[in-house]
């Protein structure tokens, strides 16, 4: 008898207990014993009138309404829907994302439709508020597996007992996630200490957080999508959680190679991946890149994308990812008072931007097309247009950035003008980077 939702391993079999549900993979169901839950719920409804393939255009088109907000909101739900395959290669994940934004942009709206995985069928729930206790925030969290809750509405408050409130909730929560347990707390003779195994998704309108606090968490904009749209999304919720359905059994089927994909894919982040940033920012960069691989890999052996559509979108989302996490370490390197504790090394976040294939690079100038690619390889040269760097190195740390990169010898300047024209390509002006210096 089944007695916990999720992944897990029964009688030598992977299944997927869902409430009453039990997903199993099709050569199981006959060849090898019953098994049954003892949950009454929740359940992962599902309409069984919709076909995989509609399922899958649904979500894929769910991402495409904002995709720089949706695409970290579905890979952080996916992160910690393959928890049990994480644990698997000894790598649970640990830590938080906060949606922040202005009010009005549907952050609670968004955040609910994205995370609520159970239930579905009774109307999506409103989440609890940020202004709980930390006692019954960490009873949320305790009765969470394998999923994610919402924690909502970090807002400047007028009382400012009450922002403290929010605030040290939303501080304590982020240690429960990341240590991934609750305090020990008495009771009566015996002391207990409860397992957290589920990711929190916070919202508000101010970003919090500086030091090692903010390693803890990854802050996602929110961009707001077109409302008419969303609306024909939020129509129909059952269509999320049919999808679910169809992606956990997919799991099933390929249960080892998924855990074994994961294994290595976390090893090529340790042994290749060099990065500035914060230890914990690199392990979020791989939990979220990974599970959004899965998802890909799901979208190929159906065959619902093609090879070189799942190229471009790991692309995309790695660029994204990378341009966050990079925001971020900015806060980790802050102290309380908002000054910087030491200087960005750009010179090794770019390295990390090359090793991660973070550019779309022609091969030639014959090959090169503005509207496709960042750039090319030229005469021993990678050379990049100025745009692909202004949206990676926003806000003017673009400058400090090119400052540092000349200090350091990785980029090749035309005298005070850090870019040179290619005159084959109309006179178009590039960053040209030294390929023997990026190894």
């Amino acid at each position: 008898m089944v007695e916990k939702r999720g992944f897990q391993t029964v009688q030598n079999e992977r299944i997927f207990c869902a409430g009453k549900d039990i997903f199993r993979a099709p050569c199981s169901e006959t060849a090898l014993p019953k098994i049954e839950s003892r949950m009454d719920g929740p359940d992962l409804d599902a309409d069984s009138n919709v076909e995989e393939k509609d399922a899958a255009e649904y979500f894929y088109g769910l991402l495409s309404l904002s995709p720089n907000t949706f695409l970290g909101l579905s890979a952080y739900v996916i992160c910690y829907l393959l928890y049990p395959l994480y644990e698997e290669i000894g790598r649970p994940p640990q830590f938080c994302l906060f949606l922040y934004g202005q009010t009005g942009t549907q952050k609670t709206t968004v955040a609910s439709f994205f995370t609520q995985l159970y239930n579905r069928g009774n109307g999506i729930q409103r989440p609890p508020r940020l202004n709980a206790s930390t006692s019954a925030a960490a009873k949320i969290l305790c009765n969470a597996r394998d999923e994610v809750v919402v924690l909502d509405d970090l807002f400047p408050h007028a009382d400012s007992d009450l922002r403290k409130q929010q605030e040290k909730t939303f501080l304590e929560v982020l240690r429960y996630v990341g240590d991934g347990t609750v305090p020990a707390r008495s009771r009566g003779s015996e002391v207990s200490q409860q397992e957290v195994r589920c990711g929190v998704l916070f919202t508000g309108e101010y970003r919090i957080g500086t030091g090692s606090d903010a390693a803890r968490f990854l802050s996602i904009e929110m961009k707001q999508p077109d409302l008419q749209l969303l609306k024909q999304y939020q129509e129909r919720p059952l269509m999320l959680s049919t999808f679910y359905q169809f992606f956990i059994q997919w799991i099933l089927e390929n249960y080892d190679d998924v855990v074994e994909f994961l294994r290595d894919h976390y090893n090529f982040y340790s042994a290749e991946v060099t990065s500035g940033v914060h230890t914990r920012l690199k392990e979020m960069h791989f939990f979220l890149r990974s599970a959004y691989l899965v998802f890909l890999a799901y979208c190929l052996a159906k065959s619902y994308l093609l090879a070189d559509d799942i190229v471009e979108a790991d692309r995309y989302f790695c660029n994204l990812l990378t341009q966050i996490i990079d925001q971020q370490d900015q806060l980790v390197r802050q102290d309380a008072c908002g000054k910087l504790k030491s200087e960005t090394n750009y010179t090794m976040h770019f390295r990390q931007l090359c090793q991660n294939r973070a550019f779309h690079i022609a091969d030639c100038l014959e090959d090169f097309n503005e509207s496709k690619h960042d750039g090319l390889l030229y005469k021993g040269k990678l050379c990049l247009r100025g745009k692909c760097l202004k949206r990676l190195y926003p806000n003017g740390s673009l400058q400090a950035a090119i400052n540092q990169w000349r200090r350091d010898g990785i980029l090749e300047a035309g005298g005070q003008n850090p870019t040179k024209q290619i005159f084959s390509l109309g006179g178009k002006r590039f960053f040209f980077f030294l390929l023997e210096h990026l190894e």
